[in-house]
């Protein structure tokens, strides 16, 4: 993810609208599904299922009449990327940063984000670890060494490549931590540019 990206992309939609977040996390992983399905997966009425599906399809991000789809075009072209896997009881969330600031800034504020993240979530457990993968070391600030190798034995399974922030869940909810780190990496570039 890069900050001029999602902030482009906050010019078409509101970043701080998680119902459309989740909706547009949904769409990549389904890539075209309709308002009862929606509703269904986020567990919403069929009225707010069409009325976040109205509003992504103005901006263009999801198309189609018969069956609503995602824009992959639009969506590779902002990088909203996040890879989530399942590991044992946690599951573990990759995200690629390409943005020199915004790595620097996590390095430096990475508690910031984890707050972020918390508001979000409104679950001080949600998040067991979080950190970044500089191309050599696993950098999770704030754990103790004692624990840092039963994390690592985790970690150094999954394939990170460099610059990517990973966040290990407690409880995870499918769809909406993907809106939530989203929304809390777009605070923080706002943040960046506001300096």
């Amino acid at each position: 993810m890069k900050c001029n990206k999602l902030v482009e992309l906050s010019n078409l939609i509101d970043l701080n609208n998680l119902n459309a977040l989740t909706t547009i996390y949904v769409y990549i992983s389904e890539k075209c599904i309709g308002r009862v399905a929606l509703s269904k997966i986020l567990g919403v009425g069929e009225r707010e299922a069409r009325s976040v599906i109205n509003y992504l399809k103005n901006t263009n991000i999801l198309t189609g009449r018969e069956e609503t789809c995602i824009n992959i075009e639009l969506i590779d072209k902002y990088g909203l990327k996040i890879n989530t896997v399942e590991i044992g009881r946690y599951n573990l969330s990759l995200i690629k940063i390409e943005d020199r600031d915004l790595i620097n800034y996590i390095m430096k504020h990475i508690v910031k984000l984890r707050d972020h993240l918390v508001i979000r979530t409104q679950n001080p457990y949600s998040i067991e670890i979080i950190g970044f993968y500089n191309g050599f070391k696993h950098v999770i600030p704030g754990l103790p060494n004692y624990l840092y190798d039963q994390y690592l034995e985790i970690l150094v399974k999954q394939r990170m490549s460099k610059n990517t922030l990973f966040i290990l869940w407690n409880q995870y909810r499918k769809y909406y931590c993907e809106a939530y780190v989203t929304n809390s990496l777009y605070n923080i570039c706002l943040d960046i540019l506001r300096k």
